[in-house]
């Protein structure tokens, strides 16, 4: 390779490796008041009185949301669904993208307030009589999702500890609720003590007092235990999912759409399509 090469070759690597200027500042920008940040607002429902939409803004860019349908549920108190996924600003700031894995991205525009207004599913302003801003709530609770979780668990020394596949989250597990099936699981399945296994759960991350320490830390409530496998991790359980073929492949049930958990036995719930 000449000198020129050498050059561009480098130039090529610093461009990959350091991000961004304008991205850090697009931050700062959109969001003056910092992070974490709690923004919420009410959306029209075409069944129902209305939708409370609140999103909750990691500064590691992991984000929480829930949708609460007013009038729904027991006594019409509301019924909420939790997701949980990655958040990406664009590098001018003004597009926030909510990313997960069993739906398509979420997107707002982010005014020079930090009011967020949502986007239609292909990015651009929705016309309706309607507001869909969303605004940020000053001094918000920590939202405490319910839901679905699928993660490499280990146990070692009477500890568990849950690494969320989606967010990275280190979530140390509370010694509560489904705990003894979710360990049972685990040691039936793992090949070898403290090895990582896969799991799939009904779990609630809530914040607790650490054992040592002040402020509260992030742990996580097996509600439900559903399975383990240790043939598969984070990265080729994706991969399993992106690769396999619609036609002859036996499809699992990991949410359920139309309630707020799961029901009973998901593990056994499966789908498969033929050709014709």
């Amino acid at each position: 390779m000449n000198r020129l090469g050498v050059a561009l070759a480098g130039l090529v690597f610093l461009a990959q490796a350091v991000p961004p200027l304008r991205a850090g500042q697009a931050l700062k920008e959109s969001f003056p008041g910092g992070l974490p940040a709690t923004f919420a607002g009410d959306l029209p429902c075409a069944d129902c009185p209305g939708i409370r939409l609140s999103v909750e803004l990691h500064a590691d860019h992991v984000f929480v949301r829930r949708m609460t349908y007013q009038g729904r549920g027991e006594g019409g108190r509301g019924e909420s669904f939790d997701r949980l996924g990655r958040w990406n600003l664009s590098g001018d700031g003004k597009t926030l993208e909510l990313s997960g894995d069993r739906e398509g991205p979420m997107r707002f525009a982010v005014g020079p307030d930090g009011t967020l207004r949502k986007l239609d599913e292909a990015g651009q302003p929705i016309q309706s009589a309607y507001s869909s801003d969303l605004v940020r709530v000053p001094d918000a609770e920590p939202l405490e999702p319910r839901l679905l979780l699928r993660g490499e668990y280990s146990y070692m020394a009477d500890a568990g500890m849950f690494v969320e596949c989606l967010t990275g989250w280190r979530l140390p597990i509370a010694m509560e609720a489904d705990n003894v099936a979710l360990e049972r699981g685990y040691l039936s399945a793992a090949p070898k003590p403290g090895e990582a296994v896969l799991v799939t759960l009904v779990g609630q991350i809530v914040m607790r007092p650490p054992m040592e320490g002040k402020g509260l830390r992030r742990r996580l409530v097996p509600l439900r235990f559903v399975s383990a496998s240790a043939r598969e991790t984070c990265d080729t359980a994706g991969e399993a999912r992106q690769a396999a073929p619609i036609d002859g492949t036996a499809w699992q049930l990991s949410a359920a759409s139309l309630s707020a958990e799961p029901p009973e036995d998901i593990a056994g719930v499966t789908l498969k399509f033929k050709e014709g």
